[in-house]
């Protein structure tokens, strides 16, 4: 996709429901959840026309003045031996699996009704709608739970389910979930789930959800909320940004072996540094390429050693937007509507492009030559021709 050299066309175009759910692809399909009345809509288009192959219609409707209507997650693909699964969680805590050929429902999860909760209890815990997508790891799908306040002994930080048929594995962490979704990371060769939570960072063995080491991250799932996904700087440090003022730090994390514990280590979690002024990431995480950290800060975007946090170079501004590395260069698209191609060594934008005129908050997605981009009522799917 080399936009220096020849701007992208649009392919298609077409108005969707409200959300801010993004796009997974996978076999010639685009997975995207949109509101529609009362009920949030998984569904699925072809690629090439964005006309729809199936629609699945799940009752329940998110709305909040600040942050708008509908589903906040992108969808998860995932292969089982049965044949490609979809898995979407809605903004109310609903999770279904479908078939990605026909939509065909496998299994549903109600985590509001598994934590013993309701729809206006789980909104002033998590005001801004459940936002987490799926992680599958090891034939599980690994999903933030939540839990009541008023009885903390519910809360939990993660939900492990069977993939194949959504019975729970395992309870992982008390503490309260985020606007983040879990990740898999591999910490000195242990894989282990990242998870960023309201008012910290944890990190959970793969097969049994123990809690393995934890940071402190300030913050408030009804306020000031966290965001931003965890991203490995090398083999066993973590970068983590937050907007409200917060920005970022860097976490060193250390395994030291022990014959009298049941896992025969225990981790330590040391921050290296913090800086409020860098990585100020409130929508959007930081995207890790050879060895910088590059973001968009409160909006601009910024380029920034993550071993010392020391800013490289400053770029334009592009709001509350989301980033990509393609291709060795930065794509960002802007909280405005804008596509940029941006110059990886100076911050300079390439070329960019008028898209969407709403406001644009959701990830992009590319695939091959394509690239699809949304707000929240428009999708467009651009397609470059060099290539």
């Amino acid at each position: 996709m080399d936009w220096a050299q020849r701007s992208p066309k649009v392919a298609w175009r077409r108005e969707i429901g409200e959300g801010w759910s993004g796009f997974a692809v996978a076999n010639g399909l685009a997975f995207t959840l949109f509101q529609r009345g009362e009920s949030e809509v998984l569904s699925a288009w072809y690629l090439e026309t964005g006309r729809t192959a199936w629609e699945h219609e799940i009752p329940g409707r998110h709305s909040n003045p600040l942050g708008g209507t509908g589903p906040r997650s992108t969808p998860t693909v995932a292969s089982l031996s049965s044949g490609e699964v979809v898995i979407a969680q809605t903004a109310l805590g609903i999770v279904v699996c479908l078939d990605c050929e026909t939509g065909v429902p496998r299994w549903e999860l109600n985590l509001l009704q598994r934590a013993g909760i309701n729809q206006i209890e789980s909104e002033q815990n998590v005001m801004w709608g459940r936002s987490g997508s799926p992680l599958v790891v090891d034939d599980m799908a690994i999903i933030p739970f939540g839990g009541s306040k008023s009885n903390s002994s519910t809360i939990h930080s993660l939900i492990s389910v069977d993939l194949a048929t959504g019975e729970d594995r395992w309870l992982g962490g008390q503490t309260q979930i985020s606007y983040a979704s879990p990740a898999l990371l591999t910490i000195e060769g242990e894989r282990q789930i990242v998870s960023v939570n309201e008012g910290n960072i944890t990190g959970h063995n793969v097969a049994t959800g123990k809690v393995l080491w934890e940071s402190s991250w300030p913050s408030k799932s009804n306020g000031d909320a966290c965001a931003s996904q965890p991203v490995q700087v090398d083999n066993n440090k973590i970068l983590i940004g937050k907007g409200y003022g917060l920005g970022s730090k860097l976490i060193e994390l250390r395994r030291n072996r022990k014959s009298d514990v049941e896992d025969n280590s225990v981790w330590e979690a040391l921050d290296v540094w913090s800086n409020t002024r860098m990585l100020k990431t409130k929508f959007t995480s930081a995207v890790m390429f050879e060895g910088k950290a590059y973001a968009l800060s409160d909006g601009i975007l910024e380029c920034v050693d993550p071993m010392t946090g020391a800013r490289l170079w400053r770029g334009p501004r592009y709001g509350q937007g989301q980033l990509l590395i393609v291709n060795g260069e930065i794509l960002v698209s802007a909280e405005d509507g804008r596509i940029a191609s941006v110059n990886r060594s100076n911050g300079k934008p390439v070329l960019e492009v008028k898209v969407l005129e709403g406001i644009t908050w959701t990830t992009p997605a590319v695939a091959g030559t394509i690239l699809l981009v949304r707000e929240g009522t428009a999708a467009v799917c651009m397609k470059s021709s060099a290539g």
